[in-house]
Order: structure tokens, then sequence, then C-alpha cells
């Protein structure tokens, strides 16, 4: 957990897509799916955030509970103990949410049947689906309560983008502009020309790539620390290796938690006589963004 553990550690963003004008950084499709999820809750539900990294679902659902006034009794928990300052400054769903952070999921100090709803977004797979942790996760549910999971598929955009990613991070690291800038920055070399040669190189990492987007991310970055004043350079070109490092490991790992409908399907089996569950594929803008996987467990 090294990698999310840094990952939040350095961004304030309350998900990990963090897309500009969406409040809880969700594509509007997920923000919707999850708003339509909340509708069918009942009125002093007790709901469970599995995985909640810096809190986003919970807090869309607080707000969504507060605009419906539907009271839900929230909580949220994640295996990282991630500081919540600026959540808590911004939103104000912050204080209507039991924070639980810091724990394995997989070992819960909560009762048997303490939640009517569990939930979570790309999360609850990292903690590893398994048998020990379904009996764990299926426990927690009182009798009719149900989960609603939206995990990573190997088969997702998402998983196809992240493979990119590595490959394009792989490369830059392979053609040796860090040693090129590094040897600039601390001569007396122009910087213009130096950001030139930058953007020419890139523009060669990236032709006829379907990595394109990643490598443009990157040379902004570039462009932006050759831009920097001179006593920051090198501590910035230091700060992006690094970066680029735990962005490899953590798409390398959401890539080993992906799972399929037939991976899925054989893990519940044994577990029909507990719960109904369906699997079925999130579609967002044509393309398949993950895997929702709902558990209704039988009363």
């Amino acid at each position: 957990m090294k990698q999310w553990e840094d990952f939040w550690h350095q961004t304030s963003m309350v998900s990990s897509f963090g897309l500009s004008g969406q409040q809880y950084g969700y594509p509007k499709a997920i923000e919707e799916f999850w708003c339509a999820k909340a509708a069918t809750y009942d009125d002093g539900d007790t709901l469970l955030d599995l995985a909640c990294g810096r809190g986003a679902l919970a807090l869309l659902l607080a707000d969504n509970a507060q605009q419906s006034h539907k009271p839900l009794d929230i909580h949220a928990t994640d295996a990282v103990a991630i500081d919540m300052t600026s959540v808590a400054a911004e939103y104000e769903a912050y204080k209507r949410i039991t924070w639980n952070l810091g724990c394995d999921i997989a070992n819960l100090a909560y009762a048997q049947g303490s939640f009517n709803r569990l939930v979570s977004q790309f999360g609850v797979e990292y903690a590893t689906l398994n048998k020990p942790l379904l009996d764990s996760l299926i426990g927690l549910l009182a009798p009719a309560g149900s989960a609603d999971f939206i995990i990573h598929s190997a088969s997702s955009a998402i998983s196809a983008d992240s493979i990119q990613g590595i490959k394009a991070i792989e490369r830059v690291f392979h053609s040796g502009i860090f040693l090129k800038v590094y040897q600039e920055l601390t001569s007396s070399g122009a910087r213009q020309s130096l950001a030139e040669e930058v953007q020419n190189l890139f523009n060669n990492l990236a032709k006829d790539s379907l990595m394109k987007s990643w490598l443009d991310d990157i040379c902004a970055s570039f462009l932006r620390i050759i831009d920097a004043p001179a006593e920051r350079t090198i501590v910035l070109l230091d700060r992006l290796a690094t970066n680029l490092e735990q962005t490899v490991t953590r798409l390398q790992q959401q890539l080993s938690v992906a799972h399929s409908v037939e991976k899925l399907e054989a893990l519940l089996q044994p577990y029909s006589g507990v719960v109904e569950y369906t699997i079925e594929r999130v579609v967002v803008d044509g393309s398949e963004f993950g895997l929702h996987l709902h558990l209704g467990k039988k009363p």
C-alpha cells in the first residue's frame, strides 16, 4: 500500500481521478450511478464505504442523502491513515461521516451485521478479493443488506490506458532525457534551446503512439522544470523521476487487481446460498470503465 500512501500524501484531491470541474473528481456518469443507487436506500440505513481513499464516494453519498432528505449513517474506512485536513475544510459533508482510517478492511472492528449497505469505488479489490475477505464483508452485512462495488476490469479502457502509461514512462526513462536535462541545467547551456530539444525528443517518442497523451503530460512537466528558477530545477527533476517511478508501481498494482467477469463468478459461486449477485460492465462515454459487482444478502 506504500504507493497509495505516497499518492494520498502528495495530493489534496478527494478522488484519484481528479477530473477538473467535477466536485468529487468522478466522471458524471459515475456520480449518476451512485446517486441512482442511493435512491434505493432506506431512511436510517447504515452504510460503509470500503477503501475510501480521501472519501469522494462517502462525501457524494452524504451530500446526496442531505439533498434527498434521507437520513443515512455513513462510515468510511481505508487502510491508509490519510490526512483529511483539506477535506474537512472544503467539504461540509465531512462532519456527517464517521471516519475510520488506517485500518485493514479484512480485519475491521465492526460487529457482524453492522451495515445495511457496503460500497466501494475502485477500492475493495486492492485488499485482495478472496474467500477470507468475502467472508468478512458478507458478515458485516445485515440480513437483506446489499453491497455495490465498482472494481477494476482487466478489459476496461482504464486498464488499457494503464498499460500505455507504463510503456510511456519506461520509454522516457530509457531515452536518456533525465541525464541530458540534468547535464544541461547544471551547465551554462541556453534554456530555450534545451526546451526545444526536449519538445522535439518527445515528439519523436510520441510519433504514431497510443501513449501520446501520457508523453505529452510528461513533456509538459519537463518544460515547466526547464522554465523554473535555477535553484529549484534539480530538486524538481528528482521529484519528477520519483513521481514517475511511483506512478509505474501504482499502475502495475492497478492492473494486478483488475478482474474479469469469469474470475468474479468463480469467486462468488460458493456463496450462492448466502447472497444473490450480479456482475455488470459499467460503460462511460462508450468505453468499459469497470465492473459493477452487486451482492444482496438473503434475509
